[in-house]
């Protein structure tokens, strides 16, 4: 399965569109991989805290350090799909692609298929109305 950003590289879209999609699927994996890094180790933190019943200052910094990088990681992250991303989907990808895209988000977050690919094409079927 494709994720929406490689589908929105080989659709009718310019040289320069392309170029751009690439980018922000280069940034996206990245995002990824980062907030990935960073969640493992709130839950080493996390888990640290719950077994200990005390975080030491170094370790409260260090939680509100990664917490705060998820932050702003999300952030952007969010801003850039529903910015660039999210509405060149929903002009450019079929409901078939939806679907699919929906239950690769699914697969990542364990969630159950069917809620999350309803929730995924709601937005870009809504603007496709608009």
């Amino acid at each position: 399965m494709a994720r929406a950003v490689d589908i929105l590289q080989f659709r009718e879209l310019r040289a320069d569109q392309r170029q751009r999609f690439a980018h922000i699927g280069v940034v996206q994996e990245r995002d990824h991989d980062e907030a990935e890094a960073h969640h493992a180790a709130v839950g080493v933190l996390g888990r640290q805290w719950l077994n200990d019943r005390v975080l030491d200052g170094d370790a409260r910094r260090l939680l509100r350090a990664h917490l705060a990088a998820l932050a702003l990681i999300y952030r952007d992250h969010i801003a850039i799909e529903d910015g660039d991303l999210f509405p060149a989907a929903a002009r450019l990808l079929t409901r078939a692609d939806l679907h699919d895209i929906g239950h690769q988000v699914a697969a990542r977050r364990r969630l159950a298929p069917s809620n999350a690919s309803s929730a995924m094409m709601r937005p870009a079927i809504e603007t496709r109305r608009s």
